[in-house]
């Protein structure tokens, strides 16, 4: 039997490893970056990460860039490895009577106390903190520009073995012959100014001859629709190993097809996939109970190992691998772009309030909900 691994030299290093979380749970110990965390199950299942020797505090939601922050960083990591389906929202280092306190505060019966209510808005604690993290960067570049720092934003990707270029025709391929297939429309995103049939025309050129075709994204919608921006309530992002390029093409055409609460969404290319905060995004034009929905039936069509694990800054991770973040009315502008531009406000803030609270009213000033930024007000 292998030896289990305890230690990693940063958060990068445990992220990209493999790791058996239920040794390392029964170990109880895990060093990251020099430091000792030590490794607890909540009431509620879920994996809890403090610094050894050190009790955790309760404080602000928005963690400066400190242990704390690390420790939630680490739990999260591991909590989404184990593949666990219950939500991350009990605070670090809470006792049970802790959290029963804090849920009757909020309006739970103390029955809600070790599980989340379906549908009901989560702790947004990670959220900030991701937020932060990324004002902090841009911070450190010593940059206000909304495009640099979406660059900043852009680089975090999720860590994968890219598909082979030898590969990338036979996935367009399968994928132009979807295009017309229960009423739905694929088309390169990059061609979005075009329509009917000259939109048919050039896509079919595109996909079969063009040698940038692997590399864009592709729209698929229903046909006879085009999504208005403006009625696009939120997003909910996929990210999946290339490998299940094919199932995650055919999901998306399925439930674009057949599920009204979905707008219309777009995937990577095959040779995108890999190389961009998402592997697929699906529009939807309702509530975050329907984005749960949606979530447990991409899970019903892509087997389990096919996602990984990659949270963009500022979305509602609800399972390993898909996040969610709202949008406000008005904001027609990628998530990345959007938050962006948010946290450029909040460093050209010259008040002397902490980055955090900065981060806090810009984000409400923007009608995104301070609590959780993936959310609106």
């Amino acid at each position: 039997m292998d030896p289990i691994k305890t230690r990693f030299s940063n958060i990068e290093a445990l992220r990209h490893s493999e790791v058996d979380v239920q040794a390392l749970k029964a170990h109880g110990q895990i060093e990251v970056g020099g430091k000792s965390y030590e490794i607890r199950a909540a009431a509620n299942d879920e994996l809890t990460v403090e610094r050894s020797g050190k009790p955790s505090k309760f404080g602000t939601f928005f963690k400066s860039a400190g242990s704390s922050s690390q420790s939630d960083q680490i739990a999260q990591l591991l909590n989404d490895k184990r593949g666990s389906s219950v939500p991350r929202f009990a605070r670090q280092g809470q006792t049970h009577l802790d959290r029963m306190l804090f849920n009757i505060e909020e309006g739970q019966s103390s029955s809600a106390a070790t599980s989340v209510q379906k549908n009901k808005q989560p702790n947004g604690r990670l959220v900030k903190s991701s937020l932060l993290e990324l004002a902090n960067k841009a911070k450190a570049a010593g940059t206000l520009n909304s495009g640099a720092i979406y660059k900043l934003y852009a680089k975090e990707l999720p860590r994968v073995n890219l598909m082979p270029p030898t590969e990338h025709r036979a996935c367009l391929a399968r994928m132009y012959k979807l295009n017309g297939q229960n009423d739905i429309n694929i088309w390169p995103q990059n061609l979005d100014e075009l329509h009917g049939s000259v939109l048919k025309r050039y896509t079919k050129e595109f996909m079969k001859n063009d040698p940038e075709a692997p590399n864009k994204y592709y729209r698929i919608e229903r046909s006879g629709e085009r999504i208005d921006t403006e009625d696009v309530k939120a997003r909910l992002t996929v990210n999946v190993k290339p490998e299940f390029y094919k199932e995650m093409v055919n999901a998306a055409v399925k439930l674009t097809a057949e599920n009204g609460d979905i707008l219309g969404s777009k995937v990577a290319g095959p040779g995108k996939i890999g190389t961009t905060t998402d592997a697929a995004i699906f529009y939807v034009g309702n509530d975050f109970s329907s984005a749960q929905a949606l979530v447990q039936q991409l899970k019903e069509l892509l087997p389990s190992d096919a996602f990984i694990n990659h949270t963009p800054a500022g979305m509602q991770c609800i399972e390993k691998g898909l996040c969610y973040a709202e949008r406000v009315p008005g904001d027609d502008t990628s998530h990345g772009m959007s938050r962006a531009r948010i946290i450029s406000s909040a460093l050209a803030d010259t008040s002397r309030s902490s980055l955090e609270k900065k981060l806090g009213n810009a984000f409400k000033n923007a009608g995104y909900n301070p609590d959780n930024p993936a959310f609106t007000l």
